[in-house]
């Protein structure tokens, strides 16, 4: 590792916040879900700048629990609102390369979200795609695959709702 990319890792994660068991860098992020006559599906969106298929995610928020946090990067990325299950379905690794910094490896607190609404306009429409996915099909396409057995535990989260 040289010099520039030691302190390019440094500042990209200087002001993150971070899981105080580990002190890895942390993110929050929701797998939007909604109830179809075929089951549940996924939504996913694409990656600004990568274009691979991954959830709405981002980085905690002063004053707000995490999953409130995921619930607004939600509405920012991928337009759609809803119940953000307060317990979260499962942690991640997410890595993540940078030009400078090379990969970090984030900690992602991944939460299920219940689709309410889902907006026409929204602030990142124009930078990102959307899609609603089979579980199956959105555990395949998802990235980080560390994310994909979350979005295959729906089906049980679901269920359990139901009763």
């Amino acid at each position: 590792m040289t010099i520039i990319t030691s302190v390019a890792r440094f500042l990209y994660t200087l002001e993150v916040p971070r899981d105080p068991a580990t002190r890895r860098p942390l993110q929050t992020g929701v797998v939007p879900w909604r109830r179809t006559a075929d089951g549940v599906e996924v939504l996913l969106i694409t990656g600004r700048s990568s274009g691979k298929w991954i959830i709405p995610k981002g980085w905690p928020m002063l004053f707000r629990s995490l999953a409130d946090a995921a619930a607004r990067e939600a509405y920012e990325e991928a337009g759609v609102r809803g119940r953000v299950a307060p317990d979260p379905l499962g942690r991640v690794d997410a890595p993540k390369t940078y030009r400078l910094a090379g990969t970090i490896h984030w900690l992602l607190v991944v939460h299920a979200m219940e689709v309410t609404e889902e907006l026409e306009r929204w602030p990142e429409q124009d930078q990102r795609r959307r899609e609603w996915l089979s579980l199956e099909e959105a555990a395949k396409r998802v990235r980080p695959r560390s994310i994909a057995p979350l979005i295959r535990a729906l089906q049980s989260l679901v269920a359990s709702e139901q009763r």
